[in-house]
């Protein structure tokens, strides 16, 4: 079966490597988010500093028109003892609403590279408008508008001629030397042939032996939550060599908090101070080198893929030497959240803290992979626990967390969701395991303190308290007896000693004992809080439409949005939300995770008599994902209208992965035992195809 499958996976994805595609021959590293400047007819722009790659055929400018379409738009390239002129027709400008627009221009191909050029841009006969960047960043060459300076950032890309294509995998080794740029000093362009070529393919196979061996009864060679947790390791371990410096969701801000604990000992400000900024001067100097704000949250963004610009970032570093300690200030992502999640990252920071920004953030990256790892790790003994006797579905059970694509692509990121989610995971691992176990006075000790932590990692954390209460409640009812009584005192006992000694603690960091952007006053404006029926409204219209005749107030411009945040968002958008998976594949995984709830109540249905005895540890199992999202929900909540995107992230529901991973497993039980290893095989398999996918989409999306 996985053999199978495997090469459906197989076959789709040498279609995407081998497929022909238009690609870019380089870029100046600035994407569109605005109107930067509107000609006049004759006025001319000039972008500086730029080298245009041998094989360029095209220059390609946001541009367009609001008003009086030019008759043409002249561009002329100027470098290397050369003049480069094409022309573009006015009457393909893009008209006004939008600055999505693109102008195509034709010129001479380039035979060698040509640095330290110029494109200058000169409408004919009416006026075009530019886009890109407002303000400049450190190290920003000037545009000019008629030879003066001005104080913005154009976007400029170049392409071969027009109707040339590649393919992805013919474009291999100039992404390899793409992709070891901005690293640590050990990774080069071998890492990645030994990567995509063994590494991966190995950990594929050795996944699918891992089930395998289960399935048939065969000891492991190695203890299979072991097993597990490398494997989890290599899958977030793998996506943090790819992605890019600071290319996943706030990256450079939970960096920013890491560093200045490490370096000074406090936290980051909670509050904005004035002439405070987040970065140290080291971090500033490495997130303009690879331009994150120039390009995050655009398809069209691509990272520097110069070695001349990774050099010019190290000798501005040498010849300045900028701090590390000067950064500190407040920032949306990091200031309400506790100092641990950064804490636990130190460590990983001071083992290299005298070399690159490149080799600090891929050490804290490859220590955030190892709580990814143990997510996977808890999700195969929670199964263990759950179905001694099928020790495959355990297995199954941890492969599914390993490659589920964005849970792989944040666990190699620096981001305290993963703090959260592997405090998340073990919570569930205790309340399962003392559930089928009883409740030990060291499980309760453990639980209690875990419970205590979480919120400290990230607020949703408090999330678990409700699902916490009921396993105790079934624990009390299954125990009924002194082990059982004294062990929830230990439980209680352990919580609010973490607590209260977070409580002494937290005013040293500037912090409140309760971690959540409201501070102590965490209800305040909530609406689940202050209107539940306008809550309720809200939850309701992330799936349906208003009910007509109810008086529901209609919130949300586009419709369905739970499948944009959780379908969309929580499998296939990669770096900073910009590159997206087919929208045919996002219905595809939309519709099988329908089909698992579905599958899932038939087989609660069915298995409702083997069931019985594990009651309490499916509702456990299903009240996890419900407050996690109705706590996540609770937090964005608005009563109003709410246009244009929706705020939540998928990964917010990664708390509960665990329990999705566990809930999908037995989901396969739906149609007998016979069946359920062959359609787990299938889901496994089609969670690594994803997962591989995904990671070809960032090669793709960030490098050609």
């Amino acid at each position: 079966m996985a053999g199978a499958a495997g090469a459906l996976v197989l076959v789709a994805l040498l279609a995407y490597l081998l497929v022909p595609r238009d690609f870019y021959t380089g870029t100046n590293s600035v994407t569109t988010r605005s109107i930067v400047v509107e000609l006049a007819g004759g006025q001319e722009v000039c972008v500086r500093g730029l080298t245009i790659p041998a094989g360029t055929g095209q220059v390609r400018l946001s541009a367009g028109a609001s008003h009086d379409p030019a008759r043409s738009v002249a561009v002329v390239v100027f470098g290397g003892g050369q003049t480069l002129r094409g022309t573009f027709p006015g009457s393909q400008l893009q008209g006004a609403g939008s600055v999505n627009g693109f102008m195509d221009v034709p010129i001479p191909t380039v035979a060698s590279d040509i640095d330290d050029a110029q494109v200058c841009v000169m409408p004919r006969g009416g006026t075009t408008w530019l886009g890109g960047m407002v303000g400049l960043q450190g190290n920003s060459v000037q545009p000019t508008l008629n030879g003066q300076a001005f104080a913005s950032r154009v976007g400029v890309w170049f392409m071969p001629p027009a109707g040339e294509q590649r393919s992805l995998l013919s474009q291999t080794p100039a992404i390899m030397e793409r992709l070891a740029l901005f690293r640590p000093g050990i990774v080069g362009p071998w890492t990645y042939w030994l990567l995509f070529f063994v590494g991966l393919p190995a950990l594929v196979l050795g996944s699918i032996t891992l089930l395998a061996r289960a399935a048939a009864g065969l000891p492991a060679r190695l203890p299979r939550a072991l097993a597990i947790w490398l494997i989890g390791f290599a899958c977030a371990g793998s996506f943090a060599l790819i992605t890019p410096l600071f290319q996943t969701p706030d990256e450079g801000e939970h960096f920013a908090a890491v560093q200045y604990i490490a370096e000074t000992g406090n936290a980051n400000d909670r509050s904005p101070v004035p002439n405070r900024l987040p970065y140290s001067n080291a971090e500033a100097f490495a997130l303009e080198a690879v331009n994150v704000f120039s390009l995050a949250e655009s398809p069209h963004g691509r990272p520097p893929w110069r070695e001349a610009d990774e050099r010019a970032w190290t000798e501005r570093v040498a010849k300045e030497d900028p701090s590390r300690s000067n950064g500190g200030g407040f920032a949306i992502a990091t200031s309400a959240h506790s100092p641990l999640y950064y804490t636990l990252l130190a460590p990983a920071y001071l083992a290299v803290r005298d070399s690159s920004v490149a080799s600090q953030l891929t050490a804290m990256r490859l220590m955030s992979s190892v709580m990814a790892a143990l997510v996977a790790m808890f999700a195969f003994l929670i199964m263990r626990e759950l179905l001694p006797r099928q020790p495959w579905a355990a297995v199954a059970a941890g492969l599914i967390v390993a490659f589920q694509p964005m849970f792989g692509f944040m666990g190699g990121a620096i981001n305290n969701d993963m703090g959260i989610n592997a405090a998340a995971a073990a919570v569930a691992y205790l309340i399962i395991r003392g559930l089928r176990r009883g409740l030990t006075w060291r499980v309760g000790l453990a639980l209690g303190a875990t419970l205590a932590i979480a919120p400290l990692l990230k607020g949703t954390g408090y999330f678990l308290f409700p699902v916490a209460a009921l396993g105790v409640l079934g624990m009390l009812v299954r125990g009924r007896d002194r082990r059982t009584v004294v062990a929830v005192g230990t439980l209680v006992v352990s919580a609010i000693a973490v607590t209260a000694l977070w409580g002494v603690i937290a005013p040293v960091f500037g912090r409140t004992i309760v971690t959540a952007p409201g501070g102590n006053n965490v209800t305040s404006g909530v609406l689940a809080v202050s209107d539940p029926v306008a809550y309720l409204s809200y939850v309701w219209q992330l799936f349906f439409p208003p009910i007509p005749g109810t008086g529901m107030q209609n919130i949300y411009a586009q419709r369905v949005p739970a499948f944009t945040i959780y379908i969309l968002r929580g499998w296939g958008a990669f770096g900073w939300y910009a590159i997206l998976m087919p929208a045919w594949v996002l219905i595809s995984i939309g519709v099988i995770v329908a089909g698992f709830a579905v599958l899932g109540g038939i087989a609660l249905w069915r298995l409702r008599d083997q069931l019985r005895p594990l009651r309490w540890e499916v509702l456990v199992l299903l009240a996890i994902p419900v407050c996690v999202f109705l706590g996540v929900e609770a937090v964005y909540a608005s009563e109003g209208p709410r246009p244009g995107a929706v705020p939540e992230q998928g990964r917010y529901i990664f708390p509960a992965i665990t329990a999705l991973a566990s809930l999908a497993v037995g989901a396969c039980f739906a149609f007998g035992r016979r069946l359920a290893l062959p359609l787990a095989t299938l889901t496994v398999i089609g969670v690594i195809g994803l997962s591989l996918y995904g990671r070809l989409l960032e090669v793709a999306g960030f490098y050609t």
